[in-house]
């Protein structure tokens, strides 16, 4: 196939076409330029995104949204590894107020929560079911 593409772009007789053309050619060209002893680099780093890095920005994408939606009630564990109840928040704003014992509560940065044990928020069909 490379010899009657060569063909073409050479008018007159047929010539050979060169060695880099051939499939051989190619083979041998990325063998000396050192590309293929980057390759299993380059399989490391797609095993470890598939396995590693997609999941983690999953669950990281989760938390936002959960961080977003804290609502009073919703019982919570910081970074410090304090657990309480978030008693006062606010949209938009950074802090929050959690309640870590019977009258106890502190001021927290929104994002030093790094679990929500359990949130108070109802799924949005459990009206319905109410209803009837």
């Amino acid at each position: 196939m490379a010899q009657k593409l060569w063909s073409r772009l050479v008018p007159g007789k047929p010539v050979p076409a060169p060695a880099f053309l051939t499939l051989n050619g190619i083979l041998i060209m990325l063998a000396n330029s050192g590309i293929i002893s980057f390759l299993p680099m380059i399989l490391v780093f797609v095993v470890f995104y598939f396995l590693l890095i997609r999941p983690q920005q999953a669950k990281q994408r989760e938390l936002r949204a959960q961080l977003a939606g804290l609502r009073r009630g919703d019982r919570v564990q910081t970074s410090g590894g304090i657990i309480g109840v978030v008693q006062a928040t606010r949209d938009g704003a950074k802090e929050i107020e959690i309640e870590i014992a019977p009258g106890i509560r502190v001021q927290c940065v929104r994002d030093a929560v790094t679990v929500v044990l359990s949130s108070s928020a109802k799924p949005a069909n459990d009206l319905a079911k109410a209803k009837k």
